[in-house]
């Protein structure tokens, strides 16, 4: 596909009948609103070098990537834009989805639960118990 990068990347989420965003190394993140035919570059604020391993689409709409060192990052507008923030336990993360109103986090460390209560905050992320 013509991406203007040459990284790599390591996961492609679905968001709507033509809009695709993929992501990967150094916080690299791409949307193409045309199957792929054209991409644009979306930089997370405020930690634009954050590596994203995983990522899902919450139930709300919001895209939700995890990755190296904690990274996180969440998008409520369909990939136009990002905030990120690191993890407090700042361990690795490859994969994310939604369980009961709680997002489960799995990498290096085994398995975190996080309150996705949190209206998008990245930062505000509360580990449950």
């Amino acid at each position: 596909l013509p991406l203007d990068y040459d990284g790599s990347l390591f996961g492609v989420l679905t968001l709507g009948a033509d809009e695709v965003v993929c992501f990967g190394l150094r916080g690299n993140i791409f949307r193409s609103n045309d199957d792929g035919e054209t991409w644009s570059v979306v930089e997370p604020e405020p930690n634009p070098g954050l590596t994203f391993y995983g990522g899902t689409v919450l139930e709300n709409g919001s895209l939700m990537l995890v990755g190296a060192g904690g990274g996180l990052a969440v998008s409520t507008d369909l990939g136009l834009s990002f905030s990120s923030d690191v993890h407090s336990s700042r361990s690795t993360f490859s994969a994310v989805t939604e369980v009961d109103d709680d997002l489960l986090m799995a990498g290096m460390s085994g398995l975190v639960r996080v309150s996705a209560a949190r209206g998008g905050h990245v930062g505000k992320a509360e580990e449950s118990q």
